[in-house]
């Protein structure tokens, strides 16, 4: 291991790199790495440079939070005021027809994950969770979305 550095170089607020041990045995000359918030000309950096990256990741973080608060400030405080709730919400036709796509598409997707189980085990293939669980979800909403589509259609 390199020796720390001695006399002025050591107040610059310089060091040795710690890995730099392979440098040593090829006879070439230690490395000298800054101390964390440090340059190597002198100081700290300054701090209207590193305070722009933060305010801009702050700005972005606010742009994206605010659609969703305001969605959820409005739900809380505005809606149940403003819209008048429907006594017979139940019994409407797009209910009916939401339950009748829904319980078709849960039988699907039933029969498809039995069916897909047994290949997976008669083939041997080794699939991750993960890509089996996204496919599943995705089959059931495509799937209700064509039931709620074509139930509609009919319906209408």
């Amino acid at each position: 291991m390199t020796p720390a550095p001695e006399g002025p170089a050591a107040d610059e607020g310089d060091r040795h790199d710690p890995h730099d041990h392979h440098r040593a045995d090829l006879g070439l000359p230690p490395r000298r790495v800054a101390r964390r918030g440090h340059h190597r000309r002198g100081g700290h950096r300054s701090r209207s440079r590193a305070g722009r990256g933060l305010l801009a990741r702050r700005r972005v973080f606010g742009a994206a939070a605010l659609g969703p608060a305001l969605a959820l400030g409005w739900l809380l405080f505005v809606s149940d005021h403003t819209v008048p709730q429907d006594a017979h919400a139940e019994d409407s036709v797009e209910r009916r027809w939401a339950e009748q796509a829904g319980s078709g598409a849960f039988l699907d997707v039933v029969i498809a994950s039995g069916v897909t189980l047994v290949l997976l085990s008669v083939l041997d293939v080794d699939i991750s969770a993960t890509g089996v669980l996204t496919l599943l979800v995705v089959l059931a909403l495509a799937d209700s979305a064509v039931r709620y589509a074509v139930v509609s259609r009919r319906g209408a």
